[in-house]
């Protein structure tokens, strides 16, 4: 499936993975990060890329299928209030990023695979970007 608003991070260079994160979180928005590069991953992926609009929309997806290159980025960004941290060592599925940079809604590694309502309601959780 065609991925038009979805950054995939690079899996055999570090260096160049984190750059590419920060770049993408300096854009100040609504960003939807999967972990993993798994089928379910993959689906997870092309299921937020078609929910994140069109183009001009404010929303995009970063694929992190080595997160490990990403581990201490992630854990040093601010998040919601009422969100436990995401587990870098399982690692969760996936999370939603506001244009503060926080993270703002998690699925967890235990969670069945998000459905579509469940990704808009990621989304939704990034754009508002308040606790």
């Amino acid at each position: 499936m065609a991925q038009n608003k979805t950054t995939i991070l690079p899996e055999d260079d570090r260096t160049e993975a984190r750059h590419l994160y920060q770049l993408e979180l300096e854009k100040e928005l609504a960003q939807f990060v999967v972990l993993g590069n798994s089928d379910e991953s993959e689906r997870i992926v092309n299921d937020a890329d078609r929910l994140a609009g069109d183009p001009e929309d404010p929303r995009r997806v970063v694929w992190a299928k080595n997160p490990e290159f990403i581990v201490d980025i992630i854990e040093s960004q601010s998040i919601s209030a009422n969100l436990e941290p995401v587990d870098t060592e399982t690692p969760d599925k996936a999370y939603t990023v506001g244009p503060s940079s926080t993270i703002r809604f998690v699925i967890r590694h235990d969670d069945p695979e998000p459905n579509n309502l469940k990704i808009f309601e990621a989304y939704i959780y990034a754009e508002r970007d308040e606790d």
